[in-house]
């Protein structure tokens, strides 16, 4: 399973074409690989509009089954771990199309 390291990215998610990229580095290696873990060791925030971006728009397009599968999320810390949570239900809520 292929890891993609966040903190190569900055401490801290809070840009646009920051979360761009990492969506863009996930696509690939799921097309490569089928799964991927993302490692969160060392990010200490993201901003809810990069959870958005990123794993809002990854759960609406692969659905609960598959995101799970694919994704492994590790080392996130909890302030992290509730924004993605909070990224993905306002996607279901109201959809991705302004991210």
């Amino acid at each position: 399973m292929a890891t993609i390291v966040l903190k190569d990215y900055g401490r801290v998610i809070s840009e646009s074409h920051v979360g761009k990229a990492i969506y863009a580095d996930i696509e690939s290696q799921l097309n490569k690989n089928g799964s991927i873990s993302i490692d969160f060791t060392d990010i200490v925030s993201m901003a809810t509009f990069c959870a958005r971006q990123i794993f809002g728009t990854l759960y609406m397009k692969y659905g609960q089954v598959e995101f799970v599968s694919k994704l492994s999320l590790e080392n996130a810390n909890d302030s992290v771990k509730a924004v993605i949570s909070e990224a993905i239900r306002y996607s279901v809520k109201h959809g991705t199309k302004n991210v």
